[in-house]
């Protein structure tokens, strides 16, 4: 059909065809990631133990653990292997018993300890202590006392005002899409 070509309407007049409008060019954001100046302060927190032998990291999540907190502690103990030569342990409170995150650690095996089964002297001999997907105030561990370096979160409450780590939080839909 001709681009000025008549063509009838319902009522049976004569319409010109209307010209299709261009389309909107889409303006694309770059992603957010963490902050440069959040990314230096974990640098220089876990560059702090990076050149201590056999330095031990703990990464603990909130009480039973979902698939953000399980892939968050996942994600961090995969950076910190393969940038920093750390080697960490996954600690959680509480039971995994959702199906969901009993086919997640099943398939993954993410290789999770119970808080439960750590003494405090078994406690006290982590260099460092990194909370994933909550604040201090929600963490998973049991009866155990933990001043935490690092707090890696995305939902909207912050530590108390008295909490002595780092805090690396971000408005993002989960903690996994900040580590």
């Amino acid at each position: 059909m001709a681009e000025n070509q008549k063509i009838p309407d319902h009522q049976g007049h004569a319409k010109s065809k209307p010209k299709p409008k261009p389309k909107p060019k889409l303006k694309l954001h770059p992603p957010k990631t963490i902050g440069q100046e959040q990314a230096e302060v974990f640098q220089e927190v876990v560059g702090a133990i990076q050149s201590k032998k056999d330095a031990k990291v703990a990464l603990f999540s909130h009480r039973f653990p979902d698939p953000d907190a399980i892939g968050s502690m996942m994600g961090m103990a995969w950076l910190l292997k393969k940038v920093y030569g750390l080697s960490s342990e996954l600690l959680y409170f509480g039971e995994v018993a959702h199906p969901q995150n009993k086919i997640m650690t099943g398939l993954l095996d993410p290789q999770l300890v119970r808080v439960e089964d750590i003494t405090d002297e078994q406690m006290s001999k982590y260099d460092l202590r990194i909370l994933l997907d909550a604040i201090p105030a929600n963490a998973g561990i049991g009866e155990h006392v933990v001043n935490f370096d690092i707090v890696i979160d995305h939902h909207k409450d912050l530590p108390l005002a008295d909490f002595d780590g780092k805090i690396l939080h971000r408005k993002t839909g989960s903690c996994c899409a900040i580590v």
